[in-house]
């Protein structure tokens, strides 16, 4: 994130602009919402949270819910989404030809994917499309929600509103533009964006967005030029990175990262999952040594994951409070003989029930948190300057019991921050993008960016004896004209100052068949490192030599945008003929690369992490 230095006064539109943030999580996914018409001039910028979602509770009542389940279910031989979220049932439940798709987030990333199926039989192994479609379903359902909710409880007028819909990113797709890039792809097929009203944008990552909000909330006075350590404990992972302080006060948080984050599979899901495991177990055993309590009930196949995923929530999310804990006990899902269910009453003092003592539940909590303070010790040696701050994030991170862990290891040397209203750590990623963003409208801050690197396209110039001298071109079949194949066209050099309110904008031409026109074309983003005066304009027939490949755009357009031509005035084959613009803008730290024709969006990737050098600029425009 930039250093800003300089604000200037809120400026009000009678337009109303919402910023909705998405967090899709790897268990739940949380939706915060804002406006500047919501922030009254002596207020800070505090999100709302959608907090009602369908089937979270009875059908004749709507329970508040801070968050929805990230899953969706189908039935065999139907592309159709039976139901998501809270709605969908639970594994014992399922109706017949019924799948749960769940714990997919990661798996959009194809050493995630390939992991998965390592060893499995071909024909039980996912693949790809699979992992879209269920983004895709699941991104629209959420969409639609979305529209919902902002019509009848925020009662936005959807006609005139701008909408701008921001996503955070998994700290581990931090770096591989092209995941970032399949990402916005499934976004765009999801429906978001769509109109003149809409936009749509991939912001911080997860670790990042979380430290913006929880700074302001944690009533911490940071220091300009302190280091922070944030350690974001999810459902699936807990991102790890270090942040420096570049501005804190009543209005605002800037923070610039410091050494690259880094992603752990370590989180709350791994607790279900050992519980589930000790559970299995402990049923076992008691078939075993109880038999005739296996002859009276038909126990669920299912029943240590019903528990798990079950009563096992509440006991999770409370642990470690200051009381003194019960003995955890379960009654086995099962059912009488007569095929009537037996109630928690009736159950009483029966044998066919599961004890757990205090610490069984405290060791599976103990093997995720000693595996984050180890990459936490080894993150804080590398950094080789003091961390003063962990602030301590996310959903696994709410817990009373890892709070209490990390203070004990931690403490007095460094100082564990956390926001003391359990339900806000979970939320933290999807208020801190609408914060963040806000933030930045609110105060109107300019900044002034002077790029480290160089960034160009490739493309196929026109052929000239004396400019290409020498050099290899080839005969378009489409117009008949010769061609040098991979220019570059230099659009950012090293040095050049960017304004984050100018984009850049090119003019590219673009041809193709009459007869069987291309409804697709991919343009290629590159970068070097080299001093502009020793940039290649071109490349060579090694390859890119001092350049590489950081993105590429794929665009797909209606053929009948582009005009009828001829190779010639008067003779020559027809041939359709047309200009694209692309248009390179600021987005955080990043570069997003739109294609457009007809000023619509046909293609769009971003450039992660761009090294920039910032000066500020006052609203008058002075530096």
């Amino acid at each position: 994130m930039p250093s800003i230095r300089t604000h200037k006064p809120v400026t009000v539109v009678s337009r109303e602009h919402i910023i909705v943030g998405i967090d899709i999580g790897y268990t739940y996914t949380g939706v915060a919402l804002g406006s500047v018409h919501w922030v009254k001039s002596d207020q800070i910028i505090s999100p709302f949270v959608i907090q009602k979602w369908p089937g979270s509770g009875r059908s004749e009542e709507r329970v508040i819910v801070n968050k929805v389940p990230t899953r969706l279910t189908y039935k065999a031989r139907d592309q159709r989404v039976r139901s998501w979220g809270f709605l969908c049932p639970e594994r014992g439940k399922l109706g017949e030809g019924e799948a749960v798709s769940a714990f997919f987030k990661f798996f959009l990333d194809k050493t995630q994917l390939d992991e998965l199926n390592k060893g499995k039989p071909e024909e039980d192994q996912e693949d790809m499309e699979n992992v879209r479609k269920w983004f895709t379903d699941f991104l629209s359902k959420l969409r639609e929600h979305i529209i919902d909710q902002l019509s009848s409880t925020w009662e936005v007028d959807l006609g005139t509103a701008k909408i701008e819909y921001i996503f955070s990113l998994p700290t581990s797709w931090e770096t591989n533009g092209e995941l970032i890039n399949d990402f916005g792809s499934i976004i765009q097929n999801a429906g978001y964006g769509q109109g003149e009203n809409c936009s749509t944008s991939t912001g911080l990552t997860e670790a990042v967005a979380s430290a913006v909000f929880t700074a302001k909330s944690v009533g911490h006075k940071f220091e300009v030029g302190e280091l922070v350590l944030v350690c974001d404990a999810g459902g699936g992972t807990t991102d790890i990175c270090v942040l420096r302080v570049t501005e804190f006060d009543n209005e605002i948080v800037v923070l610039e990262t410091v050494i690259s984050p880094l992603s752990i599979y370590v989180g709350s899901v791994e607790i279900d999952k050992a519980f589930e495991t000790a559970f299995d177990a402990k049923l076992k055993q008691l078939e075993t040594q109880k038999p005739e309590i296996f002859n009276d009930f038909v126990v669920s196949k299912h029943a240590a994951h019903d528990v798990s995923t079950g009563a096992f929530q509440k006991l999770k999310v409370g642990w470690g409070k200051k009381r003194a804990p019960p003995i955890p006990t379960y009654f086995v899902p099962g059912k009488w003989t007569n095929e009537e269910f037996l109630t928690d009453d009736e159950m009483g003092n029966s044998p066919a029930r599961i004890n757990f003592l205090p610490n069984e539940l405290d060791a599976m909590f103990d093997k995720q948190i000693q595996e984050m303070f180890v990459v936490i010790d080894k993150t804080i040696e590398s950094v080789g300057k003091k961390v003063p701050n962990i602030i301590l994030t996310g959903g696994l991170g709410s817990s009373k019991y890892v709070q209490s862990k990390f203070e004990d290891y931690y403490s007095p040397r460094i100082k564990i921050l956390f926001d003391p209203k359990q339900e806000e750590p979970p939320l933290s990623v999807c208020k801190g993008l609408v914060f963040d963003r806000m933030q930045r409208l609110l105060h109107g801050i300019s900044v002034i960016r002077r790029c480290q690197t160089s960034y160009g396209i490739l493309y196929n110039k026109l052929y000239s004896s004396t400019e290409h001298k020498g050099r290899k071109y080839d005969t378009d079949p489409v117009d008949g004209k010769k061609y040098v194949q991979e220019e570059i066209h230099w659009f950012i050099e090293t040095g050049q100052e960017i304004k984050d309110d100018a984009p850049i904008r090119l003019q590219l031409p673009r041809h193709t068949s009459l007869e069987n026109p291309e409804r697709t074309w991919t343009d290629t983003i590159v970068t070097s490192a080299l001093p502009p005066d020793r940039l290649k304009r071109f490349a060579t027939h090694h390859g890119l030599g001092h350049s590489h490949v950081v993105a590429v755009v794929t665009s797909e357009y209606d053929p009948a945008n582009l005009i009828t031509k001829r190779t010639h005035k008067w003779v020559g084959r027809k041939f359709l003929h047309g200009e694209y613009e692309v248009r390179i803008v600021v987005d955080e730290d990043n570069l997003k690369i739109e294609t457009r024709v007809d000023r619509n969006t046909t293609g769009q990737c971003e450039v992660p992490q761009v090294p920039w050098d910032f000066t500020e600029e006052n609203a008058s425009g002075s530096t």
